[in-house]
């Protein structure tokens, strides 16, 4: 409980330095600019849903029992914006990263296996039967969470702690020059 005190202070520190450095600075000497400062830092990071807290007083038996699944409209929320015509390949990155990022905030290590048993896990299909993801939506295909191109996104758990996750990017084809890869966790 401690780790994860602490990281939610460190989360909640990096997004208050985010805000702070997005807001525009005005001194005396400026005041004459038209514009305002132009923030460095991007605005795509999509509102994600806050992952559901465990209770750790039940024993686990209690808790594989229960099925913690989010609302259908929750789950679709957070990828809503995965593969949209007007986003691009980065943001779709930080949308499957978000969703692993809930699952390793609740189960303390990023799912393991093959990419449908990968899919399985965030849709339901572990222990705590917490679904992070819904059963349908058009990123969806046989099982896969593909790309924007329709290639299944590659999985690499680097640790407990690092899922890298790949695209194979518009060729379709994994370790070619135009592949995105986008490391989350640490």
């Amino acid at each position: 409980m401690k780790t994860f005190t602490i990281i939610v202070l460190s989360v909640v520190v990096v997004i208050l330095a985010a805000l702070l450095l997005s807001r525009p600075v005005e001194t005396e000497s400026d005041s004459h600019l038209a514009e305002p400062m132009q923030s460095p830092i991007p605005e795509v990071i999509p509102d994600l849903p806050e992952p559901s807290p465990v209770d750790t007083a039940e024993s686990p038996e209690v808790q594989a029992a229960e099925v913690e699944e989010a609302p259908a409209e929750e789950q679709a929320s957070v990828i809503a914006g995965l593969n949209d015509e007007g986003g691009n390949v980065d943001n779709d990155l930080r949308i499957v990263s978000s969703v692993f990022f809930s699952a390793r905030t609740v189960f303390k290590k990023n799912p393991l296996g093959t990419h449908e048993e990968i899919i399985a896990f965030l849709q339901g299909d572990n222990p705590r039967g917490i679904a992070y993801l819904p059963k349908e939506h058009p990123a969806l295909r046989d099982g896969k969470l593909v790309d924007r191109w329709g290639t299944p996104f590659f999985f690499h758990a680097v640790s407990s702690r690092q899922m890298d996750i790949h695209s194979a990017g518009p060729d379709g084809v994994m370790w070619s020059a135009d592949d995105a890869v986008l490391k989350s966790g640490g």
